[in-house]
This record gives C-alpha cells, sequence and structure tokens, in this order.
C-alpha cells in the first residue's frame, strides 16, 4: 500500500466558507440539496467542516463526485450544533462537484436548518 503526502504548508490556500437558512420540508427522506458547487481547475480540496442546528429528525448529507460519503446522513442532533464545527475531512479531487443536503423525518413539521460548510483549497 502506497500512500501520498504532499506538503501544503509552503503553498497557496484558500478557504470558502458557504451559510445560509434552508427550510427542510416535512417528510424529506432523500437528501434536499442546499449547496451545488465545484472545485476549480488547479485545485485540491478538503471539506473542513459542518456546523448546523441541531434536530434530532434532520440528518447531514455529502456527496462528492456524485456518491454520497454518509450513506445514512449524520444525524444533526450529534453535531457539535452552530457555535461549534464538527470535523469532516473529506477529500474532494480537483474539478469535481460537491453537494450538502438535508433530510427530514419528521411527517407533519417543516425545519428550518440554520449551516455554514468549509471548504479549503490547496493550490497545485
Amino acid at each position: 500500500m502506497s500512500v501520498e503526502v504532499k506538503n501544503y504548508v509552503t503553498g497557496e490556500v484558500e478557504e470558502k466558507l458557504y451559510a445560509s437558512s434552508n427550510t427542510i420540508a416535512k417528510g424529506t427522506i432523500t437528501p434536499y440539496t442546499v449547496l451545488k458547487d465545484s472545485i476549480p481547475e488547479g485545485y485540491d480540496a478538503v471539506a473542513v467542516s459542518v456546523a448546523c442546528s441541531q434536530d434530532s429528525e434532520v440528518s447531514f448529507y455529502l456527496k462528492v463526485a456524485g456518491k454520497q460519503v454518509y450513506a445514512n446522513g449524520l444525524n444533526t442532533a450529534g453535531l457539535a450544533g452552530l457555535t461549534e464545527e464538527t470535523l469532516l475531512l473529506v477529500k474532494i479531487p480537483e474539478k469535481k462537484e460537491f453537494e450538502v443536503g438535508f433530510t427530514n423525518i419528521n411527517s407533519t413539521t417543516d425545519k428550518t436548518v440554520n449551516w455554514r460548510f468549509r471548504v479549503r483549497l490547496f493550490k497545485k
């Protein structure tokens, strides 16, 4: 097994912070996309962290290059909340798309989710 280690310390690093508030409709069992973006050419990226309002009926999803990272989502009640961030450390390859989404299993009430999502871009 080989492991590729890159030294990004001396390179150019940029950070993108996405944030919003979205209403997730009641009974949303497939992830409702609240963010869709892609990594620019010439960069590697890492999804660093997520922060969001906590609710046991809402789950966070991250899709990278068309594949769900967390098959069953991350229940937001178990995440750090809005004051702290939960580390993700998921690599997003150059020119690949990523999506952030939420589900709401409550069958009677829409849920408002306040969230932020942090991505670091490393110049190749």
